[in-house]
């Protein structure tokens, strides 16, 4: 059974005197914070995934995989990872580059090598290209190796976000908007067949969408425990 997330503070509870009091109980790091008259101001209890385990976040371009991704990654004790990231630093070459030079196909099969790679480490939070989805082996290693996020939004707001950005290839040659919308059906069969969760991000603040990653891996572990 996979470990559940829980980030969860309790209010005004008496317990004992100390100002601060620090322990694990039952894989999770718990915090009483007392004021000076011995009124707990708050309990922290956070549970966080297994060291091992990895979390793997999917959906389109301009979501949000990577900002949330390190912010996951800072709150769970994790390493961050981007794939695209990885890419481009092992060739030496922008995506952009790459898609002009080997295509889409050419950049595929190196993509997918590497997160052959990525997916077989532990212990990260690994935000995806939008595409990694498109092959089988692909959805079968992230299914396998860790649980996947699929962090959606409305292809109007993600249009709106990436306005004027030069750096994605497969937006260059055709209206955004109908492009994205054309990327969406296409991998949302593939998206939702592997997401352990689901989270719809629209305009959330960071901190909101976040915190909906934890309760929702919480609740499915729950679920599947």
């Amino acid at each position: 059974m996979k470990a559940p997330i829980l980030l969860r503070t309790l209010r005004s509870l008496r317990l004992g005197e100390f100002l601060v009091y620090g322990r694990a109980w039952q894989d999770q790091s718990v915090y009483l914070i007392y004021s000076r008259r011995g009124r707990c101001s708050s309990i922290i209890m956070t549970a966080m995934v297994p060291g091992s385990e990895n979390i793997f976040l999917v959906g389109l371009m301009g979501v949000g995989k990577s900002t949330i991704g390190k912010r996951l990654a800072k709150k769970l004790q994790k390493t961050f990872v981007d794939s695209d990231k990885e890419v481009e630093k092992r060739t030496g070459a922008s995506i952009e580059l790459i898609f002009d030079i080997e295509g889409e196909e050419g950049f595929r099969k190196r993509e997918s090598d590497i997160l052959d790679e990525l997916t077989a480490r532990d212990g990260i939070i690994l935000a995806t290209g939008g595409g990694a989805v498109l092959l089988p082996e692909n959805r079968e290693r992230l299914s396998a190796r860790g649980r996947v996020v699929y962090l959606k939004a409305p292809v109007e707001v993600l249009a709106r976000r990436m306005s004027g950005d030069r750096k994605r290839p497969l937006l260059q040659d055709s209206d955004p908007l109908e492009k994205l919308q054309a990327l969406q059906n296409e991998r949302e069969p593939f998206y939702l067949e592997i997401a352990d969760v689901i989270i719809v991000t629209d305009d959330l603040p960071l901190k909101h969408v976040v915190n909906k990653v934890l309760e929702s891996l919480e609740q499915n572990a729950n679920h599947n425990g």
